[in-house]
């Protein structure tokens, strides 16, 4: 849940940059197609930008440091994985689909109203499309080669000349796209903003293409029969009152001139930035995502934020995952980082273990590591103290463990002193390699010390 939420917040922030851009550049042009090209394809460009990774190599410039997956070993000493947010992320998740089947009901109801009125309506079919007539009615509108339009309408070939070019267009399929999108993406504002857009460009281009030869007639046309319609959102509506104006002043609005399809071009820069912001990943040689995390100077304190910890029923410790605050770069040397080894440092009972499960065993290891050595001191239980320790470590290339640096906040000298106890009684390990040489490796863990 917690990825589709990252996704969804980068392509709200993508759609709401391309959309920007069109109203800045774009939305009094009259060149509709282009307009509505850039519409889909920057929507299209919103979802699939924040999947592709574009990876940046590192290794030559700065050491990034990999970090344990979260332990949390309770009083009795029983270690488990745990997501601190998984609570949170479940009544989301709850609200979510709550908001889905609502959205899906929305849209399925629709469907079933146009196909309603194409059961009960007076069908007549012609060379271009299927026209629908709705007696006692003064509706207009159109579903993809369905035109509909109500009995009380007159100038009858005006609308059915309108309605033609967004068949021809394939306008509907735009706005099924975003009533689909919408069903999954429903919290997501900028999809609303879009399909206003599409409407908006949908009706302008109707209205250039279809009012050509009579001008005049077609303002008597829209002005004569401004009335409240009843309309479906999944359909182009011949009377959307909040449009005709819009669409008057666009009709007599001169063409864009040919040069100013140029500003166009603006868009190659967006998608270079939205990709290089949300594309790029810095990447090892064994891993595609990592987090550079080695820290602050040696005697420095970090407080630990409130909500970097869980409730549990009993005392914890538990390896945070991802620390994005601290950034250290470093030159290479004999000692380099976990995760761009060849061959990572093993535990002894590690050796013999295929390449792809040799972190997974790292990481079992180690739980079982903590969960053999690990106790609260008395002395911080009783001043209840607790919060985060930084531990950084070295293994060297005999195998042996060399503590570099502890971290932590202020007057958490006891979980610090803890913290090394724990690393301090690591096994030797079976050194890494670096193109068949020997060499230290460098890792940090984050150990959270809570009482509940």
């Amino acid at each position: 849940m917690s990825a589709f939420l990252i996704y969804s917040l980068q392509a709200i922030i993508l759609q709401a940059l391309f959309v920007i851009v069109f109203e800045i550049f774009f939305e009094k042009e009259t060149f509709f197609k282009a307009n509505r090209i850039y519409l889909i394809g920057s929507l299209i460009l919103s979802f699939i930008i924040p999947l592709i990774e574009i990876p940046i190599n590192l290794i030559d410039q700065e050491q990034a440091i990999i970090q344990l997956k979260e332990i949390v070993i309770t009083r009795n000493n029983s270690v488990f994985n745990i997501d601190e947010k998984a609570s949170a992320y479940s009544f989301i998740f709850i609200i979510y689909l709550i908001g889905f089947l609502i959205f899906f009901g929305l849209f399925f109801y629709k469907l079933i109203k146009i196909f309603s009125l194409i059961k009960s309506s007076k069908h007549f079919k012609n060379n271009q499309s299927n026209l629908f007539y709705i007696e006692n009615s003064n509706q207009a509108f159109s579903f993809f080669n369905f035109i509909f339009i109500g009995t009380d309408n007159q100038n009858f070939d005006v609308i059915v000349k309108h309605e033609l070019v967004h068949a021809k267009q394939w306008h509907s399929l735009d706005i099924l796209i975003v009533e689909i999108l919408k069903i999954v993406f429903w919290f997501n504002p900028i999809l609303y903003h879009y399909h206003k857009r599409f409407i908006e460009l949908h009706e302008f281009e109707a209205d250039m293409k279809s009012a050509n030869e009579d001008k005049k007639k077609y303002f008597e046309v829209l002005l004569c029969q401004i009335l409240n319609c009843n309309s479906i959102s999944l359909t182009n509506n011949f009377y959307n009152q909040s449009l005709i104006k819009k669409r008057i002043v666009m009709l007599q609005k001169s063409k864009s001139k040919r040069r100013g399809i140029a500003k166009y071009l603006v868009v190659i820069p967006v998608v270079v930035l939205s990709m290089t912001v949300f594309s790029t990943t810095i990447v090892a040689q064994e891993v595609k995502k990592i987090e550079k995390v080695v820290g602050n100077k040696p005697n420095e304190t970090t407080e630990t934020a409130p909500n970097q910890t869980t409730k549990t029923p009993s005392t914890m410790v538990k390896m945070e995952p991802k620390v994005n605050t601290e950034v250290k770069v470093e030159e290479i040397s004999d000692d380099i980082p976990f995760v761009v080894m060849d061959q990572i440092p093993l535990f002894p009972d590690c050796v013999g273990v295929e390449k792809s499960a040799q972190f997974d065993c790292f990481h079992t290891q180690m739980q079982q590591h903590i969960k053999q050595n690990f106790t609260y001191p008395v002395e911080a239980m009783k001043k209840n103290i607790q919060g985060r320790i930084m531990i950084e470590y070295l293994i060297n290339k005999n195998g042996d463990v060399e503590i570099l640096r502890v971290r932590g906040p202020v007057n958490s000298e006891l979980l610090q002193e803890e913290a090394k106890r724990i690393i301090s009684l690591l096994p030797k390990f079976i050194p890494g390699k670096q193109k068949g040489k020997i060499i230290g490796v460098k890792h940090v863990i984050p150990i959270t010390f809570k009482i509940q």
